[in-house]
């Protein structure tokens, strides 16, 4: 089980614990709201990090939740959870090695 703490900015799996930017937590958090491995639409994704009303999806829009990725990838990778990209549609979050790492 993953639990991302919005305001202290840490993801938690089983005793693995790993302080993330706010972003990136609140990126985390939108991942994890489903089941493991659920499709989460970029649209989902915009609306929940920058407002209902964000609407520029262009390529810049696109690069920017690249770099958000990129750096959560980095901090979390050792906990056994990976964030999948599916181009043009979204983001999915997959958690490897069992339950609790």
């Amino acid at each position: 089980m993953v639990h991302v703490d919005l305001n202290a900015h840490t993801v938690s799996r089983g005793t693995m614990r790993v302080k993330v930017r706010p972003t990136g937590a609140e990126l985390l958090y939108l991942l994890t709201r489903g089941r493991p491995g659920d499709l989460v639409p970029y649209e989902r994704i915009y609306s929940g990090l920058w407002g209902a009303n964000y609407l520029d999806r262009n390529r810049l829009s696109q690069n920017h939740i690249s770099v958000h990725v990129l750096l959560l990838r980095r901090q979390i990778e050792h906990m056994g959870l990976e964030i999948v990209v599916v181009r043009g549609l979204g983001l999915r979050l997959v958690i490897h090695g069992g339950k609790d790492g």
